[in-house]
């Protein structure tokens, strides 16, 4: 009973600190909460309270046992990814109804803003306003 005295505690102590927000999207959780290890236990992070955290379903389960740094990698590769499949369609429609000259000139704007979002920081929620 000690054991599930103490897990209370700690939880209330995570989610006094975290609220109900998941840890790296920032979206309210609304039903099932995970209870993230910051640093994974399969790269030494321990069940330490300043390790624990509170993710949604889906974050906990793409992080895995992935670095915080390794996941906002891998955020960064969906979005570009996510953004390439549309833009292909987007540009494919639109070579029908602009020049050559206009459609080059898009495609080119376009890889620009990709690299710029290659570029761009990824940062979590809480680590907004942080600099």
């Amino acid at each position: 009973m000690a054991s599930q005295n103490w897990k209370s505690k700690q939880l209330s102590r995570i989610a006094e600190r975290d609220g109900s927000n998941c840890r790296y999207c920032g979206r309210q959780i609304i039903g099932t909460v995970h209870l993230e290890h910051i640093k994974p236990k399969a790269w030494g992070g321990g069940n330490q309270v300043e390790n624990l955290g509170i993710s949604c379903p889906t974050c906990n389960s793409r992080k895995g046992a992935l670095a915080v740094d390794e996941f906002r990698n891998g955020i960064s590769s969906r979005m570009v990814k996510r953004i390439n499949n549309g833009a292909e369609d987007a540009l494919a429609y639109l070579s029908d109804y602009v020049s050559p000259e206009e459609s080059a000139e898009i495609y080119n704007e376009y890889q620009n803003f990709i690299e710029r979002v290659k570029r761009a920081k990824v940062t979590f929620w809480f680590e907004r306003g942080r600099d």
